[in-house]
C-alpha cells in the first residue's frame, strides 16, 4: 500500500467510525425512549387497576381509555422509531461503503458466506429496532387492556 492509499484507508475509516458512532448514539437514545414509554404505560395500567371502589374510571370506561392510551403511546413510538430507522439506515449504508473501500485497498477477498450474510443484514438493516420496540409497546398494550376489561367485568 502506498502513501496515498493508506490516507486514503485512513480517512475511510475516520469516517466509517464516525458513522457508527452516529448510529449507536443514537440507538441508546432510542431505547432510553422505549423504556420510557414502557414505564408510562405501567403506571397509566397499575392507576386503572387500583381498587375497585374508586370511582374515578369504572367497567367499559377503565378498558377503553387503557386502550386509548395505549394506542396513542404505540402511535407516537411508531413514528419516532420508524424515522430514527432511517437514519440508521443512512448511517449504516455510510458504515458498509467506507468497510468495503477499506476491504477493496487491503485487497481483502471476502468470501462468499460472509458476502452472503451481509447481504441477509443489509435488507434488514434499520428495521428489525423499530419493529421490535413497537411489536413490544402492542403487546403490552394489548395485554394490559386485556387485563383490565377482565378485571372491570
Amino acid at each position: 500500500m502506498d502513501e496515498n492509499e493508506r490516507r486514503r484507508f485512513e480517512s475511510l475509516e475516520v469516517l466509517r467510525l464516525a458513522a457508527y458512532q452516529s448510529f449507536n448514539d443514537r440507538r441508546s437514545y432510542e431505547w432510553k425512549l422505549s423504556l420510557g414509554i414502557w414505564s408510562a404505560q405501567a403506571i397509566v395500567a397499575a392507576a386503572l387497576l387500583r381498587s375497585e371502589d374508586d370511582k374515578t374510571l369504572q367497567g367499559t370506561s377503565r378498558w377503553v381509555a387503557a386502550a386509548a392510551f395505549g394506542a396513542v403511546l404505540a402511535l407516537l413510538h411508531l413514528f419516532f422509531t420508524w424515522r430514527v430507522g432511517r437514519a440508521n439506515r443512512v448511517d449504516q449504508d455510510a458504515f458498509i461503503v467506507c468497510r468495503d473501500a477499506m476491504e477493496a485497498l487491503a485487497s481483502l477477498e471476502v468470501g462468499d458466506d460472509l458476502k452472503d450474510g451481509r447481504e441477509e443484514l443489509r435488507k434488514w438493516r434499520g428495521r428489525w429496532s423499530w419493529f421490535t420496540q413497537v411489536g413490544i409497546t402492542l403487546l403490552f398494550t394489548v395485554g394490559w387492556v386485556l387485563i383490565i376489561r377482565a378485571r372491570s367485568g
